[in-house]
C-alpha cells in the first residue's frame, strides 16, 4: 500500500508528542558517559567513590554512603634511617634531659661516632678495636666485631669524670646475660621506662685499690637496648679517674638506664 493511499483511508496523522531528537541526544550522553568511566575506572577509584556520594547523597549534604569495600590502607611513613649522626644528637639531648647538669668534654659535645678501624695484625694475633674495648684472637681465627659505629668520649659532672662509651651492635647477645661469666660481674634482664628490652651489666675489680677499704665498687656499667629495626644500642661508662670517687656518686644505674632509653626513644618517636 502507498503512503499516498494510506493517508487516503486513515488521513494524515497527527503530529508526535515524542521528541525523537531529545531521545537521541539523551542516549548520546549516556553512551558518552559510559566510556568515559570505563576509562577512568582504572585510574581514578577516588574520583568514582565522589561521584557516587554525589549522586546518591545530593551534593553531599545526605548521609554517607557506604560503598560496601573497606577503606584504603595508608601506610606509614618509614622510619628514618639510623646514623652515627642522629644517634649523637639523641644522645646529646638525652643526657640535657636526665642529668642537666653534666657536660661532655672537651667542647660540649658528644662524642663523635665512626665504624670501627680495620683490625691490626701482628706476628702472633690480629687485634680488633671498638669504642668499647679490643678483642685478640689467633690469625687462623680472626676477631670479628658486630659494632656498626661507636665513640667514647668525657662526661663530667660535680667535678669528677666518667668515660662514656655509646655504639650500635647488629647482634641482640647483647640483651641476655648467657656471657655473664666473668668474675666479679652481674647482669639483669628486664624492660626499659618505655618498654624497650633491656639488659644491665655490672663490673668490679677483683680487689679494691691500696689504701681503699669497704665494699669493692662498681667500676663498669652498661646497658643495652634493642632498636626496632633488630640492632641494640649500648651506652657505657667507667668508673672516675679518681679511684676514691665512687661511680654512683657521678652517675647512677638509674640515671645510665634513663639516659639509653631516652636515646632509643628519641630514635624511634
Amino acid at each position: 500500500m502507498s503512503k499516498e493511499l494510506f493517508e487516503a483511508v486513515v488521513g494524515t496523522p497527527p503530529p508526535s508528542t515524542v521528541d525523537i531528537a531529545a531521545i537521541i541526544r539523551r542516549r548520546r550522553r549516556v553512551r558518552a558517559a559510559r566510556r568515559l568511566g570505563l576509562v577512568m575506572a582504572p585510574v581514578a577509584v577516588s574520583g568514582v567513590v565522589t561521584a557516587a556520594v554525589l549522586v546518591a547523597g545530593g551534593g553531599g549534604t545526605g548521609a554517607p554512603v557506604h560503598t560496601g569495600q573497606p577503606p584504603l590502607a595508608t601506610s606509614s611513613a618509614p622510619a628514618p634511617e639510623l646514623t652515627a649522626e642522629r644517634l649523637r644528637a639523641a644522645l646529646a639531648e638525652a643526657v640535657a634531659a636526665v642529668v642537666p647538669d653534666a657536660r661532655w668534654l672537651p667542647d660540649g659535645q658528644p662524642p663523635v661516632l665512626e665504624p670501627p678501624p680495620p683490625a691490626r695484625t701482628h706476628p702472633s694475633a690480629i687485634v680488633a678495636c671498638d669504642a668499647f674495648g679490643c678483642t685478640v684472637a689467633a690469625p687462623s681465627a680472626p676477631p670479628t666485631t658486630d659494632v656498626s659505629f661507636s665513640g667514647s668520649a668525657d662526661l663530667e659532672r660535680g667535678g669528677s669524670t666518667v668515660l662514656a662509651m655509646v655504639g650500635i651492635h647488629t647482634s641482640r647477645s647483647l640483651l641476655d646475660c648467657d656471657d655473664a661469666s666473668f668474675a666479679n660481674s652481674s647482669c639483669t634482664v628486664g624492660s626499659s621506662p618505655h618498654g624497650y628490652a633491656m639488659a644491665t651489666r655490672a663490673y668490679r675489680p677483683s680487689a679494691l685499690p691500696d689504701g681503699m677499704t669497704g665494699p669493692i665498687p662498681v667500676v663498669t656499667r652498661k646497658v643495652a637496648i634493642e632498636l626496632p629495626d633488630g640492632g641494640v644500642l649500648q651506652l657505657a661508662v667507667n668508673g672516675p679517674k679518681d679511684p676514691t670517687v665512687p661511680l654512683d656518686m657521678v652517675l647512677t644505674e638509674t640515671e645510665l638506664v634513663a639516659i639509653a632509653d631516652e636515646v632509643v626513644h628519641r630514635l624511634t618517636g
